[in-house]
This record gives structure tokens, C-alpha cells and sequence, in this order.
């Protein structure tokens, strides 16, 4: 098994013990200088070599020994900065510190290879750092040219400088995820030398799918962020809401009895109980499924997904020209299919009909309504049945729904129908225009409509109640 230690090193990684001689301690104008004091030690090698100190990675590799997971390589990241930069900032640099740490390893444990590492430029920017680190990871690089896709990784990213160590912890997580090992080592007295293993990847994973659950909950699309939770319950909520987009009202149902019937935390019971109280079944009246489908072309509308909004808009103009004449007509939904629907609005012809109470004069010519209705006793009824009959019967509802007979023709040249034409809101709107109207109007007109049948849902409400749930998980 491969195993590759990355430990970046700082100005206490190395250290002279309490015991050693006078005649070894530093010169004020080298003390608490990382770069000329192991220039000192590296120099006396067999002088100092007795009485050098690492309290942070001795400590790591002894835990590691223990734990039969000693790595097989180690990459010491260290500072050695150009010229260019100031000498009070070079003198702190580690790159020293990094050879006698090799040399030591190289005794202790002399079947681990270890390399240094050196970062010469841009050493305190954060921004360039996590720049530095991606570019290595992504293209391989060294010290990241070894790795396979077993190997283990361990990351000990305590000494040195904030933005060397968090560059390399952020984009290593970002590219390893959970492959990563994380260390650190206590420094307070009562634990000192203590070596623990991080969290800090679970932490983070936690807080990037939380964030990426509520985009998916902002975005309308449930079954993704029914994958970014392992709340079991915030799960089946979104598959729940995810089969009622999809019209599957059964599913849909099913789920909330599923969930009824298991213990629920009390944070969710609220939001059940609201949910199973508005969510349509197959038994509801057309209205009430009506306005289901205008909330679901509202989300496709927001997603920015064009054709199927256009394919909704269809539907609810038929559902609702066809509803609210089977009103007028006082008829079955029975009634409302193919002949039957022609013999019973022939019935209605009479001037004491329901048809003359809303001053429609409707004169039978050989089994045909007038010329001004357009219309034919024959065939299926069609959306512009309805249409044309609601211009007498309900002029509000026509005014309505008259426009969007404009967007037939970008949904029939569109993939939803039987072209590969474009599908646009700039053509969707243009063709709105020259009806002298809106899609902002069209969309509150359809609201309106639906409204007054009492079945407004909105999903923006589930939407914000699940994310507030989320965020106590």
C-alpha cells in the first residue's frame, strides 16, 4: 500500500531541547530565524544532531508507528523565497528546516523516502496559493505526481504559513474529497504532542451539500437534492416532491403515508401535515389539478426550460377553456368528449337555454352553428372549441386565454411537437406583444382565473420550509 505524508513545515517544527549546550544556543542576530538558524544546524550537523527537537512531526510518525500506518513517502513543503523579497521576510523561510527534518526521518525511519518541497513566490496570498496548489493537483505535478488511485493520503498542514496550509488543505479536499486523512497535534500543555485525526473534511462536505441542496431546492429539481441529504426524511420529502411534478399524485401520496407512519422528527411534522392537506389526488376536480399544472409551468418557466413551459401552457389553455365552458354547460366531463359534447351543446340551443342567459344567439343551419362561430357539429372538440365559444360565454376567460393561441406556432416547430425550431422568452414574448400583451400578464391572468377556484399552492413556501429544516440537520 502506498501511503504519502504531506506535512508543511513553520518556524516551530524544529527546535534546540532545554539540555543543550551553551555553546550551541543561537546568536541573537540568528535566534528565531528559521533560515540561518538551520543554516547553523545543517552546518554542525554532529554538534546539533543530539539535541534537535521536532514536536510536531515526532510526535505525527510515532501516532502513525503505532497505528501500523507509517507512509511510505513524505513530501516536506517549505519556503525557500527569491531574492527579490525582503531579507527579514527570507530569513523566516524553511526550506533548512525541511533538510534536517529529512535527515532525521532518514535515521529514524530510513525505508521512508522523503523529499522537500520548496515554495519560492507568493507565499502570505491566499488567492495565489489555492491557485498554486489546483494547478499542481490538476496537472499532476510535484509533489503530486505519484499519486494512484489507492494510494492513501495524509495531511499534517500545521507549521508554516496560513495561506500555504490552507491552499493545500482546501484544493486537496476539493480533489480528494474523503481520501484525504487530516492531522493535527496538540500544542496546549495538557494534551501537547496529543495527535488527532480532523473532521474537518466531513465538516466541510457537509456545509458544500447543504449549499447544494438548497440550490437544488431554489431550483425546483427535488430528486438531486433528495441526494444531497442523508436525512431520511428531508429525502422522501423531496421524492415526494419530486412526484408531484411529474403529475404522479399516487406516488406522491404514498410517500406521506410512508412518512405518517414512521416517527418524524418534530421539525417536520408541520410541513407533512401542510403537504398532505394540498396535495392533489386523482379525485380532485380539474380546477384544482389546473392549478397544479400553472405552479409546474411557473417552475419550468423560472428553469428557464422554454419548450416544456410552452407544452404546460398548452394544456392549461385547453384544460381551462374546456372546464369553464363544461360550466356554461351545466355538462359531464362525460358529456364533454367527442359527439356527445355536440349533441349537448345542440340541446342548448333554445333562446331559454343557459347559452341566452349569456347573450349568444346561436342559429342551427343544417346541423352547423353560425358562420361567425366557425364551429362544426363533427369531430373531437379542440382548444379552439373552447376558445371560440368562451368569446360569447365568458369574455373575461377569453381575454385570457385568446393570447396564447399565438404560441401555438413556436411549440409546433419546437422539439416539444413536431420541428427543431428554437424555443426562446425573447420569441415567447415577441409573439405576446403582438397580441398586445404580456407573458408577466398572461401568467397573472391564468392566476386570477385559478384563484377564485380556491386552489393556490405555492412551492416557493415548501421550498423555504425545507431549507429552514436543513439548515437545523
Amino acid at each position: 500500500m502506498i501511503r504519502i505524508a504531506y506535512i508543511t513545515v513553520g518556524n516551530q517544527d524544529v527546535a534546540l531541547s532545554t539540555n543543550a549546550p551553551v555553546e550551541l544556543q543561537f546568536h541573537e542576530d540568528v535566534k528565531g530565524r528559521a533560515a540561518l538558524q538551520g543554516e547553523v544546524i545543517l552546518a554542525n550537523w554532529g554538534k546539533y544532531e543530539p539535541y534537535i527537537q521536532y514536536p510536531i512531526v515526532q510526535p505525527f510518525m510515532e501516532y502513525l508507528a503505532n497505528d501500523n500506518k507509517l507512509p511510505t513517502s513524505i513530501c516536506f513543503i517549505t519556503t525557500k523565497q527569491s531574492e527579490d523579497i525582503s531579507p527579514s521576510f527570507r530569513q523566516k523561510d524553511t526550506s533548512n528546516y525541511g533538510k534536517i527534518l529529512q535527515k532525521i526521518i532518514a535515521t529514524k525511519y530510513p525505508t521512508i523516502k522523503v523529499n522537500n518541497h520548496d515554495i519560492e513566490d507568493n507565499v502570505f496570498n491566499l488567492e495565489r496559493m489555492m491557485q498554486y496548489w489546483g494547478d499542481k493537483l490538476r496537472m499532476g505535478n510535484s509533489p503530486f505526481s505519484n499519486i494512484k488511485e489507492d494510494t492513501e493520503l495524509y495531511l499534517l498542514n500545521q507549521g508554516g504559513i496560513d495561506a500555504i496550509n490552507n491552499g493545500i488543505l482546501l484544493q486537496m479536499v476539493h480533489m480528494y474529497e474523503d481520501r484525504i486523512q487530516h492531522y493535527a497535534v496538540e500544542e496546549k500543555k495538557d494534551k501537547e504532542g496529543r495527535v488527532r485525526k480532523s473532521s474537518f473534511y466531513s465538516i466541510y462536505n457537509k456545509n458544500i451539500q447543504y449549499k447544494q441542496f438548497v440550490q437544488a431546492i431554489q431550483d425546483f429539481q427535488y430528486g438531486q437534492a433528495s441526494k444531497l441529504t442523508n436525512n431520511t426524511n428531508l429525502q422522501l420529502i423531496c421524492k415526494h416532491l419530486q412526484a408531484r411534478l411529474h403529475f404522479d399524485f399516487t406516488k406522491a401520496n404514498n410517500i406521506l403515508v410512508k412518512l405518517d407512519g414512521t416517527e418524524i422528527d418534530s421539525k417536520f411534522q408541520s410541513l407533512v401535515d401542510y403537504l398532505t392537506d394540498n396535495c392533489p389526488n386523482e379525485k380532485d376536480s380539474q380546477f384544482k389539478k389546473l392549478q397544479e399544472l400553472l405552479n409546474n409551468a411557473t417552475i419550468k418557466l423560472k428553469q428557464e426550460a422554454y419548450v416544456d413551459f410552452l407544452l404546460r401552457m398548452f394544456r392549461l389553455s385547453e384544460g381551462i377553456g374546456k372546464e369553464t365552458v363544461r360550466q356554461y354547460l351545466d355538462a359531464t366531463d362525460t358529456q364533454m368528449e367527442r359527439a356527445m359534447f355536440w349533441d349537448i351543446l345542440k340541446q342548448k340551443r333554445q333562446i331559454n337555454t343557459i347559452l341566452d342567459k349569456h347573450i349568444i344567439s346561436i342559429e342551427i343551419h343544417n346541423d352547423t352553428l353560425s358562420e361567425a362561430t366557425k364551429l362544426r357539429f363533427s369531430g373531437d372538440p379542440t382548444n379552439h372549441t373552447w376558445i371560440t365559444l368562451l368569446e360569447k360565454l365568458d369574455t373575461d376567460t377569453y381575454l385570457i386565454l385568446k393570447p396564447l393561441q399565438s404560441l401555438n406556432t413556436i411549440r409546433n416547430n419546437s422539439i416539444g411537437a413536431h420541428n427543431f425550431d428554437p424555443c426562446s422568452l425573447q420569441l415567447i414574448e415577441e409573439k405576446l406583444a403582438q397580441e398586445n400583451t404580456s407573458l408577466d400578464q398572461v401568467m397573472h391572468g391564468l392566476n386570477k382565473i385559478l384563484a377564485t377556484q380556491n386552489t393556490t399552492f405555492e412551492y416557493t413556501h415548501i421550498n423555504e420550509k425545507l431549507i429552514s429544516i436543513a439548515s437545523k440537520i
